[in-house]
This record gives structure tokens, sequence and C-alpha cells, in this order.
């Protein structure tokens, strides 16, 4: 890749595939004002900006959707929507920018694709997206006389579609049929939802941009409005979809909707609220049943007779539609997703998961799948048993043995008829088992704290726990579920920052995988970087080191080049990060940039974003990069908040590393609103008490400190060191960094004793974790000593500079600067006590020192001025033997470098700038 191809200041981005712009991230739109020249109206025969204006090809109560011809970059056909002329309320702008927003966010087959968005001369907002050839579903269905089955089919096109808006945090809330546009596409129908244009988003992030409705303004259409949306509730949720699919469906199998559109339309508002609240609908089949007048064209219209139709939806179907259409919601799927596999399941004959599973009902879905076989089965052993009967029959006068043989065959035929209904059984429950689990891993990965959204995270915990105690119990004999069911839930603690449950959870899911039947490479491959992430987090870094190679070199031999290898070899690169070989970290962030760049084309992406936000950080390393590592992060931020919105985790993370990276560059106006904007996030998306909220204040206090506001830093220090004991614990490396950074801090403000109170902290781990004289014990000892001797603490600070002295002799070679640096340290407390001799002996042995061929010019430099002022030092305090030590002073001066040096420099922080952008 050429240096030509990153981003830069003025271009974000690289071009699409097709070489048009992306420009979906403009500015806000504002309408035009009275009184500007703004009185033209767009409309047919127009331009647009690139755009020619043909034709009006839908209205909604806002905005008018025209067919227009792009002119440049490329020519073609797209869909222009625009604002109505005098609509352009505040409101209804808010609204319209929420749609293009929530339509941005979104790559799915089945849903219609953002192209351009901005504003016209007047002001007025529009965006383009693709032109999409078909019809309403309803109406598609009817007039090319789709079968039940395969309206089915069609209709879980659907629920995917909407279950991936649900996934990008978008809720449509007007799911009907004219937003849901039908097309032929391989002699098969292909289903479009459009139209997002009163969508919510789920999560906070769009918070802003949500439009309430004023007092008895309902947004949405009466039809398909599930009850929470009528009362005009504002905490409405994804299963309000699910309640609008549920009457799509129930108008797919029946021709009508659950309550008939005219009398919604004719009623009062309050009445509207009331039937949709409390009157429950016929079912679909029940439905039928009464359509005397409409049946047989209903029915002809689905390719089958009245009678049959009726029949057809009878049981599952009314089963599924009814389970979507409760008012309670709680009582609804959970998910569009679960609403669609019921209907697959339905098609394939298996049990669905909303009927009561009785050994009955399973029996039946059994035989109903395999009916040839099973009919077959039962010939045999009916014809047994009359065979067997008219023995009996024929031979009453026969031996008693020879009746008992044949007792005890048809028993044997009565066996093997209950063992046929056990298969049934083992093969149903086995197939829920896999479906149940796929249902708990989805539930799992949307409680954590990133999704939950800074919400007590107390009742999750609650949930998580009751799932891992029940694994091993209900999943025993099944693996491959507990496997994917474990790797939910070490996800959660992890998120949750129960870290030694996670590790627990996540270990026993890769002892399982690796004793899965067949090729199980798949399994172990996701378990064991679940495992090395896990490991991350608590601080034990060579260990995920090694366990994310692992799963990159798994990944890559079975997916070469796919997005999981290249996901681990990204978080290779983290963990060298995380222990500050930023050379590897930046060789193996750069590869991944370039992989994902060219897996993107061009489109924007979470993982292309991530890879960018990740070579950012390194490349601050070097002043030389510093243009391109700013250009980086800016685009990453802006990439992100086009896919997410405002408030979101990476969007928070981006801010806070951007911050960081400007404030190296002493950029401190914009760093720290950035900074600040960072923490308000992190705090609105994992609480007060999270490490990630940790990371962002340590952050913003290194920003502070740079900007040489110390005491504005310092609470933010102090914070996070709270945050980080309470959540990783006093020993996790994190929270040491902490410390040293609190420390650091107060000794800078001469707050000497609390300074060595931290100090204290990280000397006590020191001991406790190495050996006696280990070199980073000895080197905390001399951040403790330096503290005492400022508080005038001298024969203390004695006491631990010999400790740290003899460590360093013990441990470092012959002249290492080391050695020198405490006998010169340990010299000048002892002068300070008027121990001149054993000063002197000391610092004559470390100039010595310096003379090694480790040493520099400089050390020894520095070795010989403290000589040259020692004796000078001497010479005051002695007067009766001045002429001796003014002339050592003199001779030592004589032999002095050209270059000196500073006494030492403070310890460096082993924590990275950004220390949360490795997760």
């Amino acid at each position: 890749m050429n240096t030509d191809d990153r981003p830069s200041a003025s271009s974000d981005l690289p071009p699409t595939a097709e070489g048009e712009p992306q420009t979906v991230d403009s500015a806000p739109f504002e309408a035009p004002k009275p009184g500007d020249d703004a009185l033209l109206r767009e409309g047919v025969g127009s331009r647009i900006g690139p755009y020619r204006i043909l034709r009006q090809i839908g209205e909604g109560g806002f905005g008018a959707v025209f067919e227009a011809q792009q002119e440049r970059p490329v020519e073609r056909l797209v869909a222009l929507k625009i604002i109505k002329w005098g609509m352009d309320t505040r409101q209804v702008i808010g609204r319209f920018e929420q749609e293009r927003q929530a339509l941005a966010l979104m790559e799915h087959p089945n849903i219609a694709k953002v192209l351009d968005a901005g504003a016209t001369a007047t002001g007025r907002p529009f965006f383009v997206m693709e032109l999409v050839r078909g019809e309403p579903i309803t109406q598609y269905a009817d007039r090319h006389a789709l079968t039940i089955r395969t309206r089915l089919e069609l209709f879980v096109q659907v629920c995917q579609a909407v279950q991936h808006a649900h996934q990008k945090g978008v809720i449509h809330r007007d799911l009907k049929p004219s937003n849901i546009l039908v097309s032929t596409q391989d002699d098969r129908p292909y289903a479009k939802v459009i139209d997002f244009g009163i969508a919510k988003a789920t999560s906070a992030r769009n918070a802003e941009r949500t439009i309430f409705t004023e007092v008895r303004h309902m947004i949405g259409t009466p039809e398909y409005m599930s009850p929470e949306q009528a009362e005009g509730s504002s905490d409405i949720d994804t299963r309000s979809d699910v309640y609008s699919l549920g009457v799509l469906l129930y108008e797919l199998l029946t021709g009508t909707t659950p309550f008939v559109g005219k009398d919604l339309r004719s009623a009062a508002f309050a009445e509207v609220q009331r039937i949709i609240r409390d009157v429950d609908p016929p079912n679909p089949s029940a439905r039928l049943s009464s359509l005397t007048d409409t049946i047989v064209a209903v029915a002809a219209s689905r390719r089958t007779e009245p009678r049959r139709l009726s029949t057809m939806v009878r049981g599952d179907l009314d089963i599924i539609v009814m389970k979507s259409l409760e008012k309670d919601r709680r009582r609804r799927y959970e998910t569009a997703n679960g609403l669609g596999l019921d209907v697959q399941r339905s098609l394939m004959g298996e049990a669905i998961l909303a009927a009561p599973a009785s050994r009955t009902y399973r029996l039946r879905k059994f035989v109903g799948r395999n009916r040839v076989s099973v009919f077959a089965g039962l010939g045999v052993t009916m014809a047994i048993l009359f065979g067997s009967a008219l023995a009996v029959v024929g031979f009453l006068q026969a031996s008693q043995q020879r009746d008992l043989a044949k007792a005890a065959e048809i028993r044997a035929v009565a066996e093997a008829t209950r063992a046929m209904k056990a298969e049934a059984t083992a093969v149903t429950d086995a197939r829920t088992a896999t479906q149940a689990s796929d249902f708990l891993s989805d539930m799992l990965s949307g409680i954590a704290p990133k999704v939950a959204l800074g919400r007590d995270t107390t009742l999750l915990r609650e949930i998580v726990d009751k799932a891992a105690e029940r694994i091993d119990s209900q999943l025993a004999d099944q693996p491959a579920v507990a496997v994917r069911a474990l790797r939910a839930i070490a996800g959660a603690y992890n998120e949750l920052a129960v870290f030694d449950r996670a590790e627990k959870a996540i270990r026993r899911a890769l002892e399982l995988a690796r004793t899965l039947p067949g090729d199980n490479r798949d399994a172990v491959a996701h378990t064991t970087h679940d495992l090395a992430t896990v490991l991350e987090s608590i601080g034990r870094y060579e260990e995920a080191k090694a366990l994310f190679q692992e799963s990159y070199d798994l990944f890559d031999a079975i997916y070469p080049g796919g997005d999981d290898s290249i996901d681990s070899l990204s978080s290779v690169g983290g963990v060298l990060f995380r222990v500050n070989d930023m050379k590897g970290a930046a060789a193996i962030f750069r590869t991944v940039y370039e992989r994902r760049l060219a897996r993107s084309e061009g489109r924007d992406s979470a993982s292309l974003a991530s890879s960018m936000d990740r070579l950012s950080l390194v490349l601050r390393n070097d002043e030389a990069t510093f243009t391109e590592a700013e250009a980086m992060s800016r685009a990453a931020l802006h990439m992100r908040q086009r896919l997410f919105g405002a408030l979101h985790p990476d969007v928070a993370l981006s801010l806070s590393n951007l911050a960081g990276l400007l404030a190296k560059q002493r950029k401190f106006e914009e760093a720290i609103p950035l900074s600040e904007e960072a923490i308000t996030a992190h705090r609105a998306l994992y609480g007060e008490r999270h490490p990630y909220t940790a990371a962002c204040l340590y952050t913003h206090a290194s920003v502070l400190r740079q900007a040489g506001r110390l005491e504005d830093a310092l609470p933010f220090s102090v914070l996070c060191l709270e945050i980080d004991r309470e959540t990783l614990g006093p020993t996790h490396r994190t929270t040491l960094n902490a410390v040293f950074d609190l420390a650091t801090s107060l000794d800078k403000l001469k707050r000497w004793s609390e300074a060595e109170e931290q100090y204290r902290a990280m000397l006590d781990y020191a001991r406790a974790t190495y050996a006696p004289g280990d070199n980073r014990t000895s080197g905390v000892i001399m951040l403790v000593a330096a503290t005492l001797r400022n508080q005038d603490r001298q024969a203390d600070a004695e006491t631990l500079l010999r400790e740290a002295l003899d460590g360093r002799l013990k441990n470092r070679p012959a002249g290492h600067p080391q050695r020198a640096e405490s006998r010169i340290a340990l010299s000048e407390c002892l002068v300070a006590q008027g121990k001149f001799a054993d000063a002197e002996t000391l610092l004559v042995a470390a100039e010595e020192e310096t003379r090694a061929t480790e040493s520099s010019v400089e050390a020894r430099g520095a070795a010989v001025q403290r000589l040259v002022e020692f004796y000078v030092a001497w010479s005051e305090a002695d007067p009766q033997r001045q002429s001796v030590h003014q002339a050592n002073a003199a001779q030592w001066r004589t032999t002095k470098d050209a270059t000196t040096a500073p006494k030492g420099a403070d310890l460096p922080s082993n924590r990275p700038e950004v220390p949360a952008s490795a997760r």
C-alpha cells in the first residue's frame, strides 16, 4: 500500500468502489430562514447536485420520493427522498436526519442501501438510496398467487433484514406492506425493507436525535402498531417491530390485518389506543373461517381451496402469529430472528419453540417430517399386528407356549413403536437445544454493559450467574451447545469485569471444544481467542499473546486471510502495544489496516475503523509520524460516528485516543474538550466504576498534566486509581500504573507524604512478588527514598537506599549505570546527615563505575560534577581541612568532561498513554 492511500487530514476515506464520495457524514441540516431567497420548489425536471429528478414515485407524511438520474461520477437511476415543502420544521428535519443516519448504519441485501445525502440549495435535506423496483409485499404475493410456503419463505427474508437493523441499534417503528417492496430475481421473490423515516435508535448513542411525539400525535400506522407504540410510550424496543411483523404475517396468511384498517382510521384517538391495547384479535385460522364473502378469492390467491387454507394455518402458524401479537411484549418473541426461526421450523416440519413441547406434539412433528418412512413402518407394524391377531384366534387350542411366543412378539412390536417415539423425541430435543443455544448466546451478548448503556448491571450479573450454574447439568450431553453457551457467558462476565468467573467459564469451554468429534478447529480457534481476551483483561499479557497467536494460526489455516484470522492478528498487536513493544505492534497494526482496507472495498466498517485507530496509537510514539497518526485517528473517529452515531463504545474510545494524540502535539484547546466528551460518553456507556471509564480518566489526567494543569489533573488520577483497585484488584498491572501516575503527580506538586503512600503500595507489591534484591524492587525503593529525603527523613531514606544499592550490586553487572546511580543517591543522603567520609567512598566508586563501557560520556561527566560539588560542600562544613577539600574539588574540575547530565530521570510508566486502546 502506498502512503498516498492512507487517510489524510483532508480526506478521511478513500473513494468507494464506484468512485463516489461518501457524503453521508455531512453537517446537520438547517431549514431555510424566512426571508431567504429560497422560494424554488425542487421537483420533476429540477437538478439537485449531480441528480436530475425524473418523476415522483412515492410520498409520505413528511417527504416525497423521486426517481432521479445520477450523472456523475457514475450514471445510474436512484431514489431521491426530500422533505416536502412547508414541512421543514425542526422536528421533521430531525426525523429526516434520523432516517438518513439509520440507513447509513445498515448493510444488508434485504435493506435499501443509502448512497448519498445532503441539502438542496434552499436548505431542504435529501438523501439518495438505491432505486428499488418492486411492489408492496402483500400486493406482490396476491398478484403472483404465492403459496403459503412461498409467503413464509419471503417473510423470513423480512425477519432477517429487521434483525440486522436491530443489531445495528435501529428500530423501524413503521413496518407495513408499503415499506417492504418485493421484486422477482432469479424467478424467486426478493424483499427489500425501505423507509426508516420514523426509526428509533435503540441505543442511547442516538438519543439526541430521537424524536418524541407531541401529545396525541401518533407516529406509525395504526393497523401495524404495537400497544406500547399506540400508547405513545418513549420506551419502545425491538419487540415493537416484532409485533408489526406479526401483523404482516397475519395479513400474508389471511388477506387482512388483525384489526381492520377502516375501523381504526374512523375511530377516535383514544378508541384506537383502547382497541390496540385491550382487544384480542381472532387467530388467523379463526379469521379465515369468518371470511364468508372473500374466502374464495383469498384461497385462490394462495393456490389452495378455502377449506384447506384454514387447516394449513391452524396449529403452528396460529401459535407463531399470536405469540408475535401478545399485548405484553415480554410474552412476544424476543427478537425478529427468533420469529423468523420459528417460521423456518414450521416450514421444515420441526417443533416450533412457541408451542408447548409435549411428547404428542413432538411425535406428530416427527411423523410430519418423515411421512413416507413412518407410514411404511406403520404398515409393516399393522401387518404384523393383524397377522398376530389372526394367529391367536386360529390357534386358541394350541399349546400355551405358542400363545406366549405370540404375546412376546406383540410386546416386541410395541417396544419398537416406543423406540421410534423416543428417537423422534431425541432428534427434536437436540435441534431444540441447538436453537436454545443460539438464543442464549444472543441474549447474553445483548446484556453486556456496552449494550446496556450504563444501566445498573446487578440484574445482568444475576442472569449470567444463573445461566452459568445450569450449563453442566442441563447441557451435559450436548458439548457443542455447551461450548457456545459458555463462550457467551464468559464474554458477558468479561464485560461485567468479573474476570475470575470469565476465566473459569472460558477454560471449561475450551476443554469441551477440544473434545468435540469431527473437525473441531473452528470451535477451538474461537474459544482460544476468547480465552486470550479474558487473560488480556486480567493483565496476563504473555499468556494472552501466545493464545492470540495460536488462534491466528488456526483461523489462517481454516479461512486464509479471513476476518477471523485478521482479528486474531490484530489482537496479537494489541498485546504488544500493552507491553510497550511499539515497533512490533506498529508492524502488525499496519498489516491489519492494509488487509482490512483491501477487504472493505472503500466502504465504512467497524473493523476498518478499529485498525485505523490502533495504528494511530503506535504512530504517535514518533514525532515524525504525528501527522499521519492524527489523520488516521480523525478518520477512525469520523467513520465510527457515521457507523454508530454519537454514543457508542467505539466512538468514545476514538474520542479519548484522539485527545491523547492532540495533547502530545500540545494542541490542548482541542484535546481537553475531546477528552471531557470521552469521559461523559464512557460514564453513560459503562457507568462510573468500570475499568474502561478508569482508562478514559487516566487519559484525561495525562492531557491536563501535559497542559500544565497539575492540580486539575489530580482528582481524575485519584478516581482512576480507586476504580482500578476496585474492579481489577490492587496488583493488576493497570492498577500499579495508576498508582505510579498518581504518585508522580503528587511528587511534582510537592505533596511528598501522599506520594510516599502511593510509592509504598508499589513497594509492598514488588517485595511480595519478586525475589530479594530484584532490580524492579530496587527501582521502587529509590522512589520511596526520594520522597523521604524531601520530607527531611534522611535516616529512613538511608536504610532504603542501602537496600537498593545492595540489590543493584548483586543483580547488575559492573559498570551498569544504575550501580553508580544508587551510590550517588546514597552519598547525597549521607552528606545531608554530615557523613562526608562515607559519602566520599561512594562517590569515588560511582565515578569508577562510569568508566565502564556501558556508561555514557554524559554519565561520567555527571559523576565527576557530583565529586566537585561534594568537595566544595565538605570544605564549607569542615573549615579545618578546607584547603584539602578545595584542592580535591579543583583536581576533579580539571578532569570534568565538557558535557554534564541531570541527576537522573523518573522511571517511565509501563502504562500506555491511552490504556483502553487495545481492548
